[in-house]
């Protein structure tokens, strides 16, 4: 796969090593790479040079042979096939998600990155769901994907193993990991993530190969699921699921949340019959999505981001 450019000329390898320093926010990262002629300079900085450029204290400290060793090892993944790395500006880099408060400094994609540019629907919820959300998480990934549109989500247990899975039935899906792209969480969806990018979707992340998942990037990944997407759609969520997070992120990003009708009962559904009480929408199906969309009364992403949304010529089975 060929690389895709990144941004105004910067060096590939710099951008690459710069994704590792997770101590760094993108603007920081920004600043960074304006000051550094390559990557090797990195090896020669200091963490007082660094607080002079950023002007705050940086209590970060790294080893260079050791990021050296990793950051190589990133640059011989790149090299596989299937696998591109996008910076944000890049063309190829969602524009979208591009402009969110906290975007994300790169992406890793296994996979088809063109998919990014389709996924306008983001479908979340429980790892825990009832059979009846289940099977809704599933046929709205389905009837989606016939329309064109790409499906994100995150590849857990349970709501999005099955819009994932529904969406393959008819299109594309794409991931957002809280982790490497080189590795699967949880194990037993390797064989509906192999499904996904040979259909033609992606596996995509902003942490460096090899990175593991830990608690606090489950929730960081959720900002880009809702960031990809022109609507999110908790389908079934109880009080402390990590889904609403991922609405709260849709909200301040200014992407719109809607809920499925097939998850507000019982104790599985207290969080999204919470987003009703808040004013969320209620969504029984893709056309009342696509209808929504049409009468302007959802899919405004607000800002700068202008979603054009037109459906293939393939029917709702």
């Amino acid at each position: 796969m060929a690389r895709i450019p990144v941004r105004g000329g910067m060096e590939e390898r710099l951008g690459i090593l710069l994704g590792r320093l997770e101590f760094l926010r993108t603007a920081e990262k920004e600043v960074v790479a304006q000051r550094l002629d390559c990557a090797e300079d990195w090896g020669r900085l200091t963490p007082a040079d660094l607080e002079t450029w950023l002007g705050r204290t940086v209590r970060a400290r790294w080893s260079w042979p050791e990021l050296k060793r990793r950051w190589e090892g990133d640059l011989r993944f790149l090299d596989r096939p299937g696998i591109a790395w996008l910076v944000r500006g890049s063309p190829g880099f969602p524009a979208a998600l591009a402009e969110i408060a906290d975007p994300p400094w790169g992406l890793w994609v296994r996979g088809n990155p063109l998919a990014l540019d389709r996924a306008w629907v983001a479908l979340v919820g429980t790892r825990m769901p009832d059979e009846a959300s289940k099977r809704a998480a599933w046929t709205l990934g389905r009837d989606l994907a016939a329309l064109g549109t790409v499906v994100v989500s995150g590849l857990a247990r349970g709501i999005d193993g099955q819009a994932h899975r529904g969406a393959l039935e008819t299109g594309l899906t794409v991931a957002v990991l809280g982790q490497g792209i080189d590795a699967v969480s949880p194990p037993g969806h390797q064989g509906l993530a192999r499904r996904m990018v040979g259909a033609g979707g992606a596996l995509v992340s902003e942490y460096a190969p090899g990175e593991p998942a830990f608690g606090y990037r489950f929730v960081e990944r959720n900002r880009i699921i809702s960031g990809l997407a022109r609507t999110v759609v908790v389908v079934q969520a109880p009080i402390r699921s990590g889904a609403l997070l991922t609405a709260d992120f849709a909200l301040d990003q200014g992407r719109d949340v809607v809920v499925h009708a097939a998850g507000l009962e019982g104790e599985r559904g207290a969080g999204t019959r919470n987003l009703v009480r808040q004013g969320a929408p209620v969504v029984g199906s893709a056309a009342e999505i696509l209808q929504m969309w049409a009468e302007g009364a959802v899919g405004r992403a607000g800002g700068q981001n202008e979603f054009e949304f037109e459906p293939e010529a393939r029917e709702l089975r």
